[in-house]
């Protein structure tokens, strides 16, 4: 059996963790006559607050249909990239993360997300080079190539039909076509 010879305690909440606001600092409790408590209040978790975008890393919290919540201590709050960004700077890389609602109400940093490197998946070939762009990627074709679509919707390098731009079809005699060559437009006789 223990006894508390003033009848009163005075406790104090453990880290990350708060007295009520109702106790106006006197967060004590007194023993009664019959041998209970009174006055025993229950410490409350610290608020971080609603989880806030984070510019620095190039991520927002990700915000439930009823809207955001404050987030206590020990709670995770959920983050996803920005456009154009993941976790490991690749296309197909995650996006999603989460951090921690620490003691001293801040959320950890504990994640970043990374740039996309868009030249990773590109379908520009030997002849034309990739620039890497914020949401996506774009061709620099050598000359005598266009900029042009595969079939899954990427850009790509094709060379360009001198006989098309350069109306060689047309120049051609009936005993001779056009023959497309890179930079050049030449008629042949058949």
């Amino acid at each position: 059996h223990f006894q508390q010879t003033s009848g009163t305690v005075r406790y104090t909440c453990k880290e990350g963790y708060k007295e009520p606001v109702t106790t106006a600092g006197n967060f004590v409790a007194r023993c009664q006559f019959d041998g209970t408590w009174a006055g025993v209040k229950t410490c409350e978790p610290i608020t971080c607050g609603i989880p806030p975008t984070r510019t620095a890393s190039n991520s927002i919290p990700v915000v439930a249909e009823a809207g955001a919540t404050p987030r206590l201590f020990k709670e995770k709050a959920d983050y996803v990239c920005s456009g154009g960004y993941s976790l490991d700077g690749e296309p197909t890389g995650k996006r999603a993360f989460t951090e921690n609602c620490q003691s001293d109400a801040s959320f950890t940093k504990e994640t970043k997300c990374k740039d996309i490197d868009w030249c990773l998946i590109s379908k520009c070939g030997e002849n034309g080079k990739c620039v890497d762009g914020e949401l996506g990627y774009t061709c620099d074709c050598d000359e005598g190539f266009k900029v042009a679509l595969d079939t899954s919707g990427l850009e790509t390098c094709v060379q360009i039909d001198e006989c098309d731009t350069l109306q060689g079809t047309d120049m051609c005699t009936s005993n001779g076509e056009c023959l497309d060559e890179t930079l050049t437009d030449r008629k042949s006789v058949v």
